[in-house]
């Protein structure tokens, strides 16, 4: 029985994606089933290394600056971490109501039945056993953001896949067409563009045998961006059945984006979207003079989300950043970010 786990920024084609591993013979689908017990273990974490409230409030952020944690940490917590059946039946009534769970089991607590508490794991494995009862079923499971999720499932035997997209057209499909309806009130473009950053690190760094699908390739040619894979000659086919009747738009969506908000994407993300192929319109010696001009002015729609509105303390974390990477004599070193501090490493070259 093969697991696969599928994560990445919203708008980034993790749908598609769960579409072509999910709809094969032998596999069963899990469209963002777990969103609220993911997040209840976040920040049992959180809350474990003294973290406060709002960063609680979005506990997969971004992972940089003040809300850095080591990834190995959060990996051995989940490992000792043991859950009660109440918490985790909180977790699944609150699901009923919320949106951002896609799969709707019929029966709620179900997957309780038998099951005494303890890892997080545990409660996975039992809550897909329960709802592909099956024998020898493959499990597909999609989950937005969780990156950090990746070594830890990996340890327990799941396939992790991340998928990353052009963050000009990912952000800006979040707030056109059916983005709007996904993602609700906007967020803080500096909040988007350092979430993204780390979706991008992980693509690059792919630590504990992460694959990473690049989402324009995969619409172009599947059997470059899927060759490989775990049972890849079905997925193949359905990849070229999928694509045909695909309405995923590869790009474009950036034109959407006011030109200022675009190039102050670009200065944010400059080396990692360097880094998987992507070009920016402006160039390295023009990243602190678009900082300094920063967004277009943004109102504020989450106020737990208010440290990441662009003012000079923002800036001047930015622009050291920026000035690392100038400095740095290594080339682009993603590890440099996710697993020894919270300052990257990066160059541009």
């Amino acid at each position: 029985m093969d697991r696969v786990f599928i994560t990445g920024f919203p708008r980034s084609g993790t749908s598609l994606l769960l579409r072509l591993l999910g709809d094969v013979t032998g596999r069963k689908a899990f469209h963002q089933p777990l969103p609220l017990l993911l997040s209840e273990i976040r920040r049992r974490f959180l809350r474990s290394m003294g973290r406060d409230r709002v960063q609680q409030a979005y506990p997969f952020a971004d992972d940089q600056y003040e809300n850095y944690v080591p990834p190995a940490a959060f990996h051995a917590f989940l490992a000792t971490d043991s859950m009660t059946q109440d918490v985790v039946r909180q977790c699944l009534a609150a699901m009923r109501t919320f949106s951002g769970q896609r799969f709707k089991p019929d029966e709620v607590f179900a997957s309780l039945e038998g099951w005494p508490g303890g890892e997080f794991a545990s409660f996975v494995a039992q809550y897909f056993s329960t709802h592909a009862p099956q024998a020898g079923q493959g499990w597909v499971w999609k989950e937005l953001s969780a990156e950090p999720l990746v070594g830890y499932l990996a340890q327990r035997g799941w396939h992790p896949f991340l998928i990353v997209r052009d963050p000009r057209d990912a952000i800006a499909s979040m707030h056109f067409g059916t983005g709007i309806q996904h993602m609700g009130l906007p967020r803080p473009l500096l909040f988007l563009a350092r979430q993204w950053r780390r979706s991008a690190l992980y693509a690059l760094a792919r630590p504990n045998g992460l694959i990473p699908v690049r989402y324009e390739t995969l619409l172009a040619d599947p059997h470059a961006a899927l060759q490989g894979m775990p049972g890849s000659q079905p997925i193949l086919s359905n990849a070229l059945r999928v694509r045909d009747n695909s309405s995923f738009p590869a790009s474009g969506m950036r034109r959407a984006l006011a030109e200022r908000d675009r190039r102050f994407l670009e200065a944010l993300c400059f080396s990692e979207m360097k880094a998987l192929g992507y070009r920016p319109t402006i160039t390295a010696h023009e990243i602190e003079r678009v900082l300094a001009d920063g967004p277009q002015p943004e109102v504020l729609h989450r106020p737990a989300l208010e440290r990441f509105l662009w003012s000079p303390t923002r800036f001047e974390e930015e622009r050291d950043r920026h000035q690392r990477v100038l400095s740095s004599p290594r080339k682009f070193s993603p590890e440099a970010f996710l697993f020894v501090e919270p300052y990257p490493q990066l160059n541009y070259s």
